[in-house]
C-alpha cells in the first residue's frame, strides 16, 4: 500500500506526481471539454487523509461521457496507482470531482 507511513523519498515523489497529475488532468477536462469559466480547488487533510475537491461551472457531464476518454483514464489510473477514492458528479449545475485518499 502506497500509503503506509512514514512514506519514503521515492513514495513522497510518486504520491506527489499523482496529484499533480490528477489535478492538472481535472483543470484541462473543465477548460477544454466543459467549457467552463470558473473552478475552484480545494485540498484538505482530515485526520490521515488527503481529500480535493474540484468544481467547476462546465457543462454537465453525461453519465455516459463520464467512463470514456483520455483524461478519465489518467485520473484513474493515477487515483488506483495511489489507492484512492473518486466521484465525479453534477450539482447545482456545477461539475464536481472528489478524490480521496485514506491511511
Amino acid at each position: 500500500d502506497l500509503l503506509q507511513y512514514p512514506l519514503t523519498k521515492q513514495e513522497e515523489e510518486i504520491f506527489g506526481l499523482g496529484i499533480y497529475r490528477i489535478t492538472e488532468q481535472a483543470i484541462i477536462n473543465s477548460l477544454v471539454h466543459g467549457h467552463a469559466t470558473q473552478l475552484d480547488l480545494f485540498i484538505s487533510r482530515e485526520k490521515d487523509n488527503l481529500n480535493i475537491k474540484i468544481i467547476n461551472n462546465g457543462q454537465p457531464l453525461k453519465s455516459s461521457e463520464i467512463v470514456q476518454g483520455h483524461g478519465f483514464a489518467v485520473i484513474y489510473g493515477w487515483v488506483s496507482k495511489l489507492k484512492g477514492l473518486w466521484t465525479i458528479s453534477n450539482n447545482d449545475e456545477k461539475v464536481c470531482l472528489e478524490v480521496r485518499f485514506e491511511h
